[in-house]
């Protein structure tokens, strides 16, 4: 049977013309169309000088209209096949032939089962072999649509590339933008450089904004100022004097994080962000040790949380607290520098120390330790953005002194017989406790010392603390062979309890007892009424001015 070669050829041929035409013909749309929405994209982005969101925008309409096109005029036409046969058939249509194409084709596959007289089959395959190489196989495919829409794809790519080359700086900022630089496009007026605020600025504090411009300097301009909330409000630039190219504006404060845009002639910048700082709030932490003694009733006052009256011999333990970390924390006390340190970490600070965890013990590192008079003391600080406190912060801690113990003492009759046992009467008050009372003697004879000796006066049980005694204490004389004549100082000393610290002593004053003989004494004691202990309660109120002091 004759080869039909020739005829599978032409086949083919108008097959591919097809392929060409049709995928041809859609990537002609699709670049047409993705052209000219970048040239619209142009257009809007220079002349609404869109915002970095709003160029996402765009570009995202860009490409759902591309992969739009795509899917409508390009993937059908690759995703559609024709068969020889198929084509055979067309050909036939187009040359007005019977259909011995198709059928030499049919005829021709050795895989089809085959039915019929072989002569007659061979002899149609004869025949469409003659004619099949003088057939025009792409007679009657027309590409007017193909050229058309291939012509309007080269025409936009001219007419844009003709309008990029002619405004080349522009396409050239364009894309930069389309890939989100921060460039703008020419203007006669130029912002040169936004000098102030910068990017950060202070909660609640003046923004002052120095906006540096070239090119034609305009009269003045704007800033337009975007809250989080979406509100809007605008500042005037004016030049910083007359002729200058720095104009300055100022925004009262702000609370918030702002986005802002500065307007100078036909120049308009980029959306700038400025985020706002809070201020460190910080506080002076005083943590109170109140001598052990007189805990049971000092009460540590404060006029404030920075402010403290304490009691004499009080350590405090300063720290230094902070709502954001710090790079640097001075403290002065006295006018007079004082080493500290981080501590847990950077927001919270407290005392360089030799020796570590002796807080209350080393009053040398610790301007705070065994106070014994008023102190002032200053902080300032700086957080890790550079901010300071508008002013210090400081506080007075204020002193009270452990005043001394107080004594009066009193006897019914200044006589005394050589082995006798005189009461004295004595009252000794304290502010926080009374540590222990002694008596000192002191004998006379002739003019003459002849002895002294102290002796310890038993307050009670010692577990009880004891602010207030009013009480007799008895001297017993027989221990110093006395001799009528001889003349006997008592002076009663009592001694406040401060703990560790060895308590102040305060003296009564001193009762001298004449030795008399028993005649004397009895006729003295004859004098003495029923009223002798109120009056001796009296003379000892009046002695420690009971009333004045608590």
């Amino acid at each position: 049977m004759a080869t039909i070669n020739t005829l599978h050829r032409g086949v083919n041929r108008v097959r591919r013309f097809r392929f060409v035409a049709r995928v041809g013909s859609g990537l002609s749309v699709f670049l047409t169309l993705v052209v000219w929405a970048l040239l619209l994209v142009f257009f809007l982005d220079l002349f609404l000088n869109t915002d970095t969101f709003e160029r996402v925008l765009l570009l995202g309409v860009v490409v759902i209209a591309a992969l739009w096109s795509l899917r409508k005029h390009v993937l059908p036409a690759l995703a559609q096949t024709e068969s020889r046969v198929s084509m055979a058939a067309m050909v036939e249509r187009q040359q007005g032939i019977p259909s011995d194409l198709v059928a030499t084709m049919q005829f021709a596959d050795k895989k089809r089962n085959q039915y019929g007289s072989e002569e007659l089959r061979a002899a149609i395959v004869t025949q469409t072999v003659e004619v099949s190489g003088r057939l025009n196989y792409l007679e009657g495919f027309s590409r007017p649509d193909l050229w058309k829409r291939f012509g309007g794809a080269v025409i936009s790519v001219l007419l844009v590339g003709l309008l990029l080359i002619w405004q080349g700086e522009y396409a050239q900022i364009f894309f930069k933008r389309m890939l989100f630089n921060e460039v703008s496009y020419p203007t006669a007026t130029k912002i040169a450089d936004i000098v102030s605020p910068g990017s950060k600025s202070v909660y609640g504090k003046p923004i002052h904004f120095r906006i540096q411009v070239g090119g034609v300097i305009p009269e003045d301009g704007e800033i337009t100022i975007e809250t989080k909330g979406g509100t809007l409000s605008r500042i005037k630039l004016v030049p910083e004097e007359p002729g200058s190219t720095m104009f300055v504006g100022q925004l009262d404060m702000a609370i918030d994080d702002i986005n802002y845009t500065v307007a100078l002639g036909d120049a308009v910048s980029e959306k700038q962000q400025l985020q706002i700082i809070p201020v460190p709030i910080v506080e002076m932490e005083l943590d109170v040790n109140i001598p052990e003694y007189a805990r049971h009733r000092f009460h540590e006052a404060s006029a404030n949380s920075r402010s403290r009256v304490v009691l004499e011999g009080t350590t405090i333990k300063p720290r230094v607290v902070s709502s954001k970390s710090l790079s640097n924390v001075t403290l002065a006390v006295n006018d007079q520098p004082v080493e500290v340190e981080a501590k847990d970490d950077d927001k919270n600070w407290g005392l360089v120390l030799p020796k570590e965890g002796n807080i209350f013990a080393d009053a040398k590192a610790n301007p705070f330790a065994d106070l014994q008079e008023t102190i002032h003391y200053r902080v300032e600080v700086k957080d890790m953005d550079g901010i300071e406190l508008e002013r210090p912060i400081g506080g007075v801690i204020q002193v009270r002194p452990d005043l001394p113990p107080r004594i009066a003492a009193a006897t019914v009759i200044d006589l005394a017989l050589p082995n006798a046992k005189p009461r004295i009467k004595y009252r000794a008050v304290d502010d926080y406790a009374i540590g222990g009372l002694s008596a000192r003697i002191l004998i006379e004879r002739d003019g003459e010392e002849l002895q002294t000796e102290t002796i310890s006066i038993p307050l009670g049980d010692g577990e009880e603390i004891l602010m207030d005694i009013d009480s007799n204490a008895q001297v017993d004389l027989s221990t110093f062979s006395l001799e009528i004549g001889d003349s006997v100082t008592v002076t009663l000393i009592v001694r406040d309890y401060r703990g560790d610290t060895e308590g102040e002593a305060t003296e009564a004053d001193p009762l001298v007892l004449e030795i008399a003989s028993r005649s004397d004494f009895l006729a003295a004691m004859r004098k003495v009424d029923a009223q002798t202990d109120e009056k001796l309660d009296q003379i000892i109120q009046a002695q420690l001015g009971i009333g004045d002091r608590k």
